[in-house]
C-alpha cells in the first residue's frame, strides 16, 4: 500500500474536541466514550510477538487527530446506499474455476486434493492452524511427518495461492471502480461491505462550502454513473456472470459512533434516519435504478429528469434518469482527507488482520464455521437519535458479546455493524479443526441472549474466503465473502423474523456442532436448514387448570391462577407496538411441530385501547393484513369484513355448524353464503351437529344438560333438563359460554382453522359486547389449549370514554362516543382486568399537531378520491393544518370525516407552492360545518345522485359486505330501469371518486373448493352503515 498523506486538520475541524497533551497525565476520555469500562489507550493489549511492542488502536495522540474525521453527528446529510448482488456468487464461481490456476504443470492426485482442500495461501499457513494461530511460523520443533506433509503439499499450496490472488485481484478491482467514481465526486465510504457501500455526500469535514442541494445532486450522478459503468466489459473475469446494482439516495441525520473498548478492540458504527430510510426504501428499487426518496425530490425536482414520479406517493420513492445541472468533480484538496479517512478505518479491522502486510497473510481461503448474530435491547436501542442513552445501548450490547467471546476463548475475526430494527450484527468465524470452540458454542450464546432482549442467529459451514484489506490503496476493509458468508446473514435475518431467539443452520453444521440437541428441518427459499428446538431462553412454564376447576370460571379474572411473562408495557409508539406483536407471533410459529405445553399462559391478550376515533381499528387491520392466513374468527363490531366472515361468535357458530353438516355429506361449503345453507338447515339437524362436536367430551355428561341454552342462539331445540334447577343470570351465561367455546375450539380444530400453529382472533370494541360474548371470551383465552388448541393470540380493542360526552363547540362535528355499559362501574374493572392479564398493551392518544400533519397528508395522498390532488401535492399548507387540528383535536376519525366534507364541498386545492391548501374562495367564516354525524352523513347522501343512493341502500341492509350480484338483485327490485353494467360503474365511483366503500380482499380457503371469485364490498365507515340502516 503507497504511503498516505498525512492528514493536516482544518481548522473548522481542529477545534473540534481536541485535548491538550499533558506530560505525564493520562488525556480525559471523550465524552461519548465515557461510558466503556476501559479507556482508549487500555495497556491490556497483549503483543503478539516478545519483541514487538502493543498498538494501542485508539490512544491519545491518533484520538486527537481522528476523532472530529471518525466520530460525529450530522443533522442534515446526504447519503448513497449501494447494493451489490451475486458478489458472493461470483467469489464462489471464480474459485471453483480450475482454468485460473491451470498454468502451473504438475501433476495432482486425489491425495494431495483432498489435503489441500484445507490449506491456507503458503503452506506455513497451513500447519499452523493446527496452533490456532493463521499468523504464526513453523518452527523447527514440529513433528517430522508435519514437515513431510508441508513438503508434499507446497506444489498444490502454491497453485492455489495462485488463484486465492487472482479472485481477489479481480474483486479488489470491482471495488476500485466504485470507490474512484464515488471519491471522484466528492463523497466517501462510511461502511465498507461485500455486498453493501454506505456513502456520504454532504460533510462538513470534506466540503463544508457545498450546500445540501449541490450534495443530493453528486449522489444521484454518483449512482447514475455507477449503473452505467459496465463491470462485465471492465473485466474478463464477469463475463458471463451477472452482478445487480441498486442504488438509492436518502436524506436526513446521521450518527458515526466509536463503540467498545474491551480489550483496546473497538468498533465504528454508523446510523441514523437518514442510513435507516435507505435500508427501508431500497426494497423499492430494482436492479440498475438509482431511486431517491420524497425529501430528496422535494429539493431537486427542478434539477433532475425522473421516471414513475406518480408512484412516489405508493413506493416513496422515484426513479432518477439524469442529472440536468452539471455536478462539480472533487478536487485535489480532498485526496488528503480520503487518505487521512482511509487509515482511521484500517484501526477498526480485526487486529489479527490489521498486522498483516503480505498478501500470503491479507488472504485466507479455507473451511471455516462462520456465525451471524442480530441483537438489539429495547429500552436503550430505540431512543431518540441525539440522546446519549442510545449510544450507552449500543456499548452495552458490544460489552455483552465481548465479554461472552472472551468467557468462551472465542478469539476468532469478529466485525460488528449497525443494521436496521435498530439492532447490532456481529459476524464471527471458527477455523476448522477448533472444536473446543464448537462444544462451548451454544453456552455463549445462550449467555448472550439471555442478556438482550432480541436475537437471531445464522450459522453456516464450507470454504469462505476471509480478505483483511478489500477495496482501493485509500480505502479497505475486512470482508468475508462466498456463499457460506451469505448463508449466515440470511439464516441471520429469518431467525430474528421468524424463529427469535432460536438457532438456525445448515445441516452439516447440526450434524458437527449440535450433534446432542433435538431440531427440525424448515424450508426456506426452497433450501432445507435446520432450527434447534431448543431456545436460547429459558421459559419457565406453570401448569393450567383443567377439568373441574373449568366450573368455576367466573367473568371477573381470577388472577392469580395467571402469571405474566412481564408486566403490562405501554407502548405510545405504533411502530414499536407492531414489531413486539410480529415478534410474538413469530416465537408461536417456533413452536410449530413441538409438543405443545399446555399452560394457561400460552395463550396471550393483546390490548388496543383508547377513545373512539383514534385508530384502534386501523393499527388491527395492520396486523391482520400481515398475520391474515392465522385468523379464527373476527367479530361483527370490527370493520373486518372478509370472503370468510365470522361477524361475532353468532355466526361463526352457524358457520361451523355448516360446514360440519356438509362434511358429512361429502359437500365442500362455499363460505361466501353460508348463511343461506345454515337457514335450510332443520332444528334437528343442527342438533345432531352440535351433539355430535361435544359427544366426545370428556364432560358431555355434564354439559349434555345445558344444551337448551344453545336454543337461542342457534334456533334449535333442545328439551330443558328436568335435573337442572333454574338457573340465575350469571349461572346461564357461564354455562351457555362453555358451551359455545367447547363447539368454537371444536369447530376451529377438527376443520383445519388451527393446527398446531398459533391462532389469531380479533375482538374490535369489546366494550359494546354483551355478557355472553365476552364470558365465550374469557373460556377462550383460559381454556383453548385444554382441547388440544396450539397457542394463540387474542387481540382486543376498547373505547376510553366512559359516557356520551356530545362536542359543545358550535361548527364542529361531533364525536357521538358510546357509553361502555349500563354499569360502568363494573364494566371499567372488567376492561382493567383484560389490561392486567394482557401480555402487551398500547394505548393510543389523540395525535399532536405535527402527526395531524402528516395524518392529513397520508390520507389524501393514499384515497383514490383524493386523486385529482395528490400528482403535485408535495405537504399541507400551516393554515389548513390549524384548522383541522382545532376542528377535531387530534382525533382520526374526525379528520377523515372532516377531509371528506371539504373534499365533497370542492374545498381543497393544491397552490403554486406544491402544498395542500384550502380553495381561493374559502372563508373560514362562511362555513358551516355538521354539527353530527348524523347531519355529515345526510348532506352526503344527498349530493349524490338517485342511482348511488339506491345503491347505497341497497348495500346497507346486506349486511357487513357485498358483491355485485348481490346489488344487482336488490337494486333492479326497486327500480327497474337501472342495469347491471350502470350498477358496476356506480360501485367503482363509490369506491374510487367518493370513497365511501372500498374493495374486501378475497381469501381463498383449502378447505373451500367452491370458492366465490366475485369482488366485495364493504362500507369505509360503519357509521354510514348504520345511519342508512336507521332512516330506512
Amino acid at each position: 500500500m503507497k504511503q498516505q498523506q498525512q492528514y493536516e486538520p482544518n481548522s473548522h475541524v481542529a477545534t473540534q474536541s481536541l485535548h491538550q497533551e499533558h506530560p505525564g497525565k493520562e488525556s480525559p476520555l471523550p465524552q461519548t466514550l465515557q461510558v466503556c469500562s476501559q479507556p482508549m489507550n487500555d495497556s491490556s493489549v497483549v503483543p503478539s510477538n516478545k519483541g514487538e511492542s502493543s498498538t494501542k488502536v485508539l490512544d491519545d495522540k491518533a484520538y486527537r487527530e481522528n476523532c472530529p474525521l471518525s466520530e460525529f453527528t450530522h443533522d442534515e446529510a446526504c447519503i448513497l446506499l449501494v447494493k451489490i448482488n451475486g458478489i458472493h456468487d461470483l467469489v464462489d464461481s471464480l474459485m471453483s474455476n480450475d482454468q485460473l490456476h491451470n498454468s502451473t504443470n504438475e501433476p495432482r492426485d486425489d491425495s494431495t486434493e483432498r489435503w489441500n482442500r484445507g490449506a491456507t495461501l503458503s503452506s506455513h499457513n497451513s500447519a499452523l492452524h493446527h496452533n490456532n494461530n493463521i499468523f504464526s511460523h513453523v518452527t523447527p520443533t514440529q513433528p517430522k511427518n508435519s514437515l513431510v506433509q508441508h513438503h508434499t503439499s507446497h506444489l498444490e499450496s502454491s497453485r492455489r495461492s495462485q488463484q486465492v490472488q487472482h479472485v481477489c485481484k479481480s474483486i479488489s478491482n470491482i471495488y476500485t471502480v466504485l470507490i474512484s467514481i464515488i471519491y471522484s465526486l466528492g463523497g466517501d465510504l462510511e461502511r465498507f461491505d461485500p455486498e453493501e457501500l454506505v456513502c456520504q455526500f454532504h460533510s462538513p469535514q470534506i466540503d463544508p462550502t457545498r450546500s445540501i442541494n449541490e450534495s443530493l445532486l453528486s449522489a444521484i450522478e454518483c449512482g447514475l454513473r455507477i449503473q452505467k459503468t459496465d463491470l462485465s466489459k471492465t473485466f474478463k473475469s464477469l463475463q458471463n456472470r451477472k452482478l445487480e446494482v441498486r442504488c438509492i439516495v436518502t436524506f436526513g441525520p446521521v450518527k458515526a459512533y466509536h463503540v467498545g473498548g474491551h480489550k483496546n478492540r473497538w468498533f465504528r458504527l454508523f446510523t441514523g434516519s437518514a442510513f435507516n430510510e435507505a435500508n427501508e426504501k431500497i426494497q423499492q428499487c430494482k436492479a440498475g435504478q438509482v431511486v431517491f426518496t420524497r425529501s430528496v425530490y422535494n429539493r431537486v425536482k427542478q434539477s433532475v429528469l425522473t421516471v414513475g414520479d406518480k408512484e412516489l406517493s405508493t413506493k416513496g420513492v422515484v426513479v432518477a434518469d439524469m442529472v440536468k445541472k452539471e455536478v462539480a468533480q472533487s478536487g485535489v484538496q480532498n485526496i488528503t482527507f480520503h487518505a487521512s479517512f482511509g487509515r482511521i478505518i484500517k484501526m477498526f479491522i480485526p487486529p489479527l488482520l490489521s498486522k498483516a502486510t503480505t498478501d500470503e497473510e491479507r488472504i485466507d481461503y479455507m473451511p471455516d464455521l462462520v456465525c451471524s448474530l442480530k441483537i438489539g435491547q429495547n429500552n436503550l436501542m430505540t431512543s431518540p437519535e441525539d440522546s446519549d442513552l442510545q449510544l450507552t445501548g449500543r456499548h452495552e450490547l458490544v460489552r455483552i458479546v465481548h465479554q461472552a467471546m472472551g468467557k468462551y476463548d472465542q478469539k476468532e475475526l469478529c466485525k460488528m455493524f449497525e443494521d436496521t430494527q435498530h439492532t447490532i450484527t456481529v459476524i464471527f468465524s471458527f477455523a476448522i479443526g477448533k472444536m473446543k470452540e464448537y462444544e462451548t458454542l451454544f453456552d455463549m450464546l445462550n449467555e448472550i441472549a439471555q442478556q438482550v432482549d432480541t436475537i437471531g442467529i445464522g450459522i453456516s459451514f464450507g470454504y469462505c474466503l476471509r480478505i483483511a484489506n478489500f477495496g482501493s490503496e485509500i480505502r479497505r476493509d475486512f470482508g468475508l465473502f462466498g456463499r457460506v458468508a451469505n448463508t449466515s446473514l440470511q439464516l441471520m435475518r429469518e431467525s430474528y423474523s421468524n424463529y427469535e431467539s432460536y438457532i438456525l443452520c445448515e445441516p452439516q453444521v447440526a450434524e458437527l456442532v449440535f450433534h446432542n440437541y433435538e431440531k427440525e428441518i424448515i424450508t426456506i427459499n426452497d433450501e432445507k436448514y435446520v432450527k434447534l428446538l431448543k431456545s436460547l431462553r429459558n421459559n419457565d412454564v406453570t401448569a393450567s387448570v383443567t377439568g373441574e376447576n373449568a366450573e368455576q370460571i367466573s367473568l371477573n379474572f381470577s388472577i392469580s391462577g395467571l402469571r405474566k411473562e412481564h408486566e403490562t408495557n405501554v407502548r405510545t409508539s405504533r411502530q414499536l407496538f407492531m414489531e413486539e406483536v410480529d415478534t410474538m407471533i413469530s416465537q408461536l410459529i417456533s413452536l410449530k411441530g413441538c409438543e405443545v405445553n399446555k399452560s394457561i399462559e400460552k395463550n396471550k391478550v393483546i390490548v388496543i385501547k383508547g377513545e373512539k376515533g383514534l385508530g384502534k381499528t386501523y393499527v388491527l387491520r395492520k396486523i391482520l393484513e400481515k398475520w391474515k392466513n392465522k385468523i379464527v374468527c373476527l367479530t361483527n363490531n370490527s370493520k373486518f369484513c372478509l370472503a370468510k366472515p365470522c361477524s361475532l361468535f353468532h355466526e361463526n357458530l352457524k358457520m361451523i355448524v355448516t360446514e360440519f353438516f356438509l362434511r358429512q355429506l361429502g359437500i365442500d361449503l362455499d363460505y361466501t353464503c353460508f348463511d343461506a345453507v345454515y337457514s335450510t338447515l332443520s332444528s334437528d339437524q343442527k342438533q345432531q351437529v352440535v351433539s355430535s362436536v361435544i359427544k366426545n367430551d370428556q364432560e358431555f355428561e355434564t354439559l349434555a344438560k345445558y344444551c337448551f341454552l344453545l336454543n337461542p342462539i342457534l334456533g334449535i331445540h333442545f328439551r330443558t333438563s328436568e335435573a337442572v334447577d333454574s338457573l340465575d343470570e350469571s349461572t346461564t351465561i357461564r354455562k351457555a359460554s362453555q358451551l359455545v367455546s367447547k363447539i368454537l375450539l371444536r369447530g376451529w380444530k377438527h376443520l383445519g382453522y388451527s393446527n398446531q400453529e398459533p391462532w389469531l382472533l380479533f375482538c374490535d370494541d369489546i366494550h359494546l359486547y354483551d355478557p355472553y360474548s365476552r364470558g365465550v371470551l374469557e373460556y377462550l383465552f383460559k381454556f383453548a389449549h385444554t382441547e388440544g388448541m396450539s397457542p394463540g393470540l387474542l387481540f382486543i380493542t376498547m373505547n376510553l370514554t366512559q359516557e356520551v360526552v356530545p362536542s359543545l363547540h358550535d361548527d364542529a362535528i361531533m364525536m357521538e362516543l358510546q357509553s361502555i355499559h349500563s354499569n360502568e362501574e363494573d364494566s371499567l374493572n372488567e376492561l382493567q382486568q383484560w389490561c392486567e392479564v394482557s401480555t402487551l398493551t398500547l394505548e393510543l392518544p389523540s395525535l399532536s399537531k405535527e402527526m395531524v400533519e402528516n395524518c392529513i397528508f397520508e390520507m389524501t395522498t393514499s384515497e383514490d378520491c383524493y386523486s385529482y390532488l395528490t400528482p403535485n401535492c408535495e405537504g399541507v399548507e400551516a393554515c389548513l393544518t390549524q384548522f383541522i387540528f382545532e376542528k377535531t383535536e387530534g382525533n382520526a376519525l374526525s379528520i377523515s370525516l372532516l377531509l371528506l366534507f371539504l373534499n365533497d364541498m370542492k374545498l381543497l386545492r393544491v397552490n403554486d407552492k406544491n402544498m395542500l391548501d384550502f380553495d381561493r374562495s374559502f372563508s373560514v367564516s362562511q362555513l358551516h360545518l355538521p354539527q353530527t354525524h348524523s347531519e355529515y352523513y345526510s348532506r352526503q347522501l344527498q349530493q349524490l345522485v338517485h342511482e348511488k343512493q339506491l345503491v347505497l341502500e341497497v348495500a346497507a341492509l346486506n349486511g357487513g359486505y357485498f358483491d355485485l350480484k348481490t346489488i344487482v338483485k336488490g337494486a333492479t327490485c326497486l327500480d327497474s330501469t337501472i342495469t347491471p353494467e350502470r350498477i358496476r360503474a356506480v360501485l367503482c365511483e363509490l369506491v374510487h371518486t367518493h370513497g365511501i366503500l372500498e374493495v374486501v380482499e378475497q381469501f381463498r380457503f383449502q378447505q373451500c373448493r367452491n370458492r366465490h371469485e366475485e369482488t366485495f364490498y364493504t362500507f369505509k365507515n360503519r357509521g354510514l352503515q348504520t345511519y342508512l340502516k336507521d332512516v330506512l
